[in-house]
């Protein structure tokens, strides 16, 4: 159950209610603003937080961040305080998780020594299981976002970026503790992208040894080039890669630079004051119109996160450049 007072007026507004009811709550929010990037994104998070079962937080490794729970060595009722926590998390800012293995019990817990709360007993163990890494992950706004140690920083983050398998894993479990321990989401708006793969639509990945190489590919086609597949890129879906894609790209590219290149070499010794004229032919007129209404959405679409390209297909760009040959004759 979520009913945490003074956790913010989201929480005052829902009262209580369960984490799951909490979290879709916040997931519509988030949607009211167009949070979710690209928006089918809502429906997606919405239907797995709908359908998931409890979470159980532990598992059973021998390597992880521990639980800091103990427990009585004669009925095994668990020690749980803010008191044993807030001591534990104290040893680990100064000497990092491993303590939990490190040190003995006595040294773990804080003075005076507790006692079981069912028989009275001072002798305890350790629990031996540890967090589920999710549960990790899904934290990671605290200590970036709460610590102090980047103060420009504020919580909810304003966005959280990644690709589209997160939404069952970092988006989820980031939005349940976000729910569960400060009653919101921890973030306001939430961008998913597809993988870069390569020709065959294969992931890259440096096991396959098809990832390519940054500096490789700037050295053999340059940085322009790269710009403009990027530009040219649809983020919400899987980005493909390889020299042929690259070669034929490069054949749109040279288009539109030879292009500028022809239309710069018209305005040799052209001077503004002296050339400039308000009487303009039919076919000027047209371009004028034709370009002043490509140039501003362009500009805007680079600019925004919630655009899919900032361009159209490169050899579009030719073409408003460079429009067909008008006959005056």
């Amino acid at each position: 159950m979520v009913d945490r007072p003074g956790s913010g007026d989201r929480t005052a507004r829902r009262g209580r209610t369960t984490i799951r009811k909490a979290a879709l709550a916040a997931i519509d929010e988030i949607a009211a603003h167009g949070g979710w990037i690209p928006a089918w994104g809502k429906e997606r998070i919405r239907s797995m937080v709908e359908g998931r079962p409890d979470w159980c937080v532990s598992r059973q490794r021998v390597w992880g961040v521990p639980i800091p729970v103990f427990y009585c060595g004669k009925d095994r009722e668990p020690l749980v305080s803010p008191e044993a926590m807030e001591h534990v998390a104290g040893i680990f800012d100064k000497e990092g998780a491993d303590a939990w293995f490190d040190r003995s019990v006595r040294d773990l817990q804080p003075s005076p020594a507790p006692r079981c709360a069912k028989c009275g007993g001072t002798e305890f163990e350790k629990e031996t299981d540890i967090l589920d890494v999710w549960f990790d992950s899904g934290s990671s706004f605290a200590p970036v976002l709460e610590s102090g140690v980047w103060p420009t920083l504020r919580f909810p983050a304003d966005l959280y970026l990644e690709g589209s398998d997160q939404h069952r894993g970092w988006f989820m479990s980031s939005l349940m503790i976000g729910i569960g321990t400060r009653g919101q989401a921890p973030y306001r708006n939430v961008l998913t992208h597809g993988f870069l793969v390569d020709g065959e639509g294969r992931k890259m990945s440096k096991s396959l040894g098809n990832a390519p190489d940054p500096q490789g590919l700037l050295k053999k086609y340059g940085a322009e080039l790269m710009r403009l597949w990027v530009a040219g890129s649809d983020y919400r879906d899987d980005i493909g890669f390889s020299n042929a894609i690259v070669e034929t790209l490069s054949e749109s590219y040279r288009k539109i630079r030879n292009t500028l290149r022809y239309c710069l070499s018209q305005l040799h010794e052209f001077d503004p004051r002296r050339d400039t004229t308000t009487e303009l032919l039919p076919i000027d007129r047209w371009a004028l119109s034709a370009s002043s209404g490509t140039g501003q959405p362009r500009s805007r679409r680079t600019t925004s996160t919630s655009s899919t390209r900032s361009t159209g297909p490169p050899s579009s760009c030719a073409r408003w450049i460079s429009p067909p040959s008008i006959s005056t004759s």
